[in-house]
């Protein structure tokens, strides 16, 4: 079977980039993103060269996204504002398995599913104020 060179050199960039060492001080908030995909809101639009721009932030991470939409409404590829540290340098991509790892060991759960549901489902009360 031939193999293009570019597969071989991917191959040979991923052995040499350790993913989990890469992964052990990645930050939480891009690790989140990395896991669920981004939370995008919409900042605000503008025009700019007869096509109308939508702003995106990310409410986990710093990541911004600009989409460019035609005068019929297409809209082009997004582009991304990454910020530092987001990408990995030196290799080519972190695979989602990878991504499962780090976020199941730095997970602290529950012992059953009905004691999660009770963390979320359980509300403080207030006291009322004496006078």
């Amino acid at each position: 079977m031939l193999v293009h060179a570019s597969y071989t050199r991917g191959a040979q960039m991923a052995e040499r980039f350790d993913a989990r060492r890469a992964l052990n001080d990645y930050p939480a908030e891009f690790l989140g993103c990395r896991d669920l995909g981004h939370s995008w809101t919409p900042v605000g639009y503008f025009r700019e060269n007869g096509t109308l721009h939508r702003l995106l932030k990310c409410e986990r991470c710093p990541m911004t996204a600009e989409d460019e939409w035609t005068s019929r409404f297409e809209r082009l590829p997004r582009r991304y504002d990454a910020p530092d540290g987001y990408y990995f340098v030196g290799s080519g991509g972190v695979d989602r398995a990878h991504i499962r790892r780090e976020v199941a060991r730095r997970a602290t759960p529950h012992t059953s599913r009905a004691s999660l549901l009770e963390q979320l489902t359980t509300v403080p009360r207030l006291r009322r104020r004496t006078a």
